[in-house]
């Protein structure tokens, strides 16, 4: 037609890729018009419909996810897809008792799928109802030998009835199938804690992990494990936590699991983190999870201890109570002691003021090390690690973990920064730098190019070269 231009039609299957890459970003308005043009064009497509469900449930539309579903299965009401979708809104919402109907139904609409039996346990463990989740977990694992998530499952089902050797043997069996998927787990590492912390307090698996390793020479190897370990995070968010327990270190850090605002942090510090561990320690129930906090600083600890088990009123509190109190006195040695590289990472920009003011804090304790991690920018990238001066570093992160959509942490984006930060560190001391530098003048920048090397037993483990004098 004169004067106009074709466009040509987009293809159903393009909108799909352009709703993935969509969901990818976290970009939902956006992936939601894309499924609702494949919707519109092809109405028997069965994960437009679906997966519009799962875009409006991760965007936090409860509502609007829940009336989709609703409407979905009264044209498909035996699809399993839809039913795994209207299951786990159950579990979004907190409704156990309704999850377990619902993943009754999926379970029997397709009893060849684990991730109904998987869902199904987990209902009846979250509504205390113990017996009935082991007969439907022991049934499984017969079914799906070997399925990662079942095992995982059938590591809370011991941790909620605190059969704490029943609870190890089954996690290392879990740890050892997900190690040869290549895979990892957020609630295997969660259970992996709780266990750790009923056994004798820990001190046995803190003697054996969680302190920092001898300290190297410039150009000796040293594992991905023993790198972890001279890393503690205080906070604001989990991301270095997650990504020691996905190396497979699992230290014990009053702020390794735990919410510090800065300003909270700060007044922490100041404190000596007094009233932590004590009767201001106080708890709340969140998102099903017995969650601690201390009001006067802002924070925040994750216990991993869940709604079927709080049934014996202020054991859990108690319980917890000195075990902060335990990790409070720990992390004050570990200052003083100044071994450690103590990490702070923020999705907001801190300024150098910002960072000063912490690190003299911190430095008030004893010789301990800084690295404050801050969002990549144009021109700070995705892995570069500043020294503002001797002792304090400023690494930049492409992508902080979206932890509310499910997303972890870039696990190999963390160990760059760390492995090039303790070189860094090692330099220095190798050097004797003990000058305090001007920050805006000798500001030093490294852009890490690590070498991999692998060992005979496949460990991951990295050379680091020699200072130079």
């Amino acid at each position: 037609m004169d004067g106009l231009i074709e466009t040509p039609a987009i293809s159903s299957d393009q909108l799909v890729a352009d709703a993935w890459a969509a969901m990818a970003q976290h970009n939902w308005a956006a992936a939601l018009s894309r499924w609702a043009l494949v919707r519109e064009r092809d109405p028997g497509r069965c994960d437009a419909h679906v997966r519009s469900v799962q875009t409006l449930w991760l965007a936090g539309r409860l509502d609007e996810a829940e009336a989709m579903a609703v409407a979905v299965l009264t044209r498909l009401p035996e699809n399993p897809d839809v039913l795994v979708q209207y299951a786990w809104l159950a579990m979004a919402r907190q409704d156990w008792e309704e999850g377990v109907r619902r993943w009754a139904r999926a379970r029997e609409a397709a009893p060849d799928r684990p991730e109904s039996d998987v869902g199904l346990i987990r209902s009846f463990r979250l509504t205390g109802r113990l017996d009935e989740a082991e007969a439907v977990a022991t049934g499984a694992l017969d079914r799906f030998l070997g399925h990662p998530e079942l095992l995982v499952e059938n590591v809370w089902l011991a941790v909620s009835r605190e059969q704490w050797l029943e609870a190890a043997a089954r996690a290392r069996v879990a740890r050892r199938r997900l190690a040869a998927l290549g895979q990892d787990s957020i609630p295997l590492g969660a259970a992996e804690y709780r266990i750790a912390i009923h056994e004798e307090w820990g001190t046995a698996s803190e003697m054996a992990a969680g302190n920092p390793p001898p300290q190297t020479a410039a150009d000796e190897i040293l594992t991905t494990a023993m790198l972890m370990l001279s890393f503690e995070s205080l906070g604001e968010r989990c991301d270095l936590g997650l990504a020691q327990r996905h190396y497979g270190v699992e230290p014990f850090g009053l702020l390794r699991l735990a919410y510090t605002s800065y300003d909270g942090l700060i007044a922490a510090l100041e404190a000596r983190f007094d009233g932590i561990g004590g009767a201001k320690t106080e708890f709340e129930r969140r998102d099903g999870e017995l969650i601690a906090k201390v009001d006067r600083y802002g924070l925040s600890f994750h216990t991993f201890t869940y709604e079927n088990e709080l049934t014996r009123s202020g054991k859990h509190e108690r319980f917890y109570r000195r075990w902060l109190a335990h990790l409070r006195a720990k992390l004050i040695a570990d200052l003083e002691m100044g071994e450690k590289i103590f990490v702070y990472g923020n999705a907001v920009r801190l300024l150098d003021d910002q960072i000063g003011k912490l690190f003299t804090l911190i430095r008030g304790y004893g010789p301990s090390a800084l690295l404050c991690v801050r969002p990549a920018d144009v021109t700070h990238p995705d892995g570069m690690v500043e020294v503002l001066e001797p002792g304090l570093y400023v690494a930049y992160l492409g992508r902080f973990a979206a932890f509310e959509a499910g997303e972890q942490p870039s696990f190999e984006a963390w160990r760059r920064i760390c492995e090039t930060t303790y070189r860094m560190s090692r330099q220095w001391a190798s050097n004797g730098a003990g000058a305090r530098l001007e920050r805006q003048d000798k500001r030093t920048a490294v852009v890490p190019q690590p070498t991999a090397i692998f060992r005979s037993d496949e460990t991951m483990a990295f050379k680091f070269p020699a200072a130079k004098t």
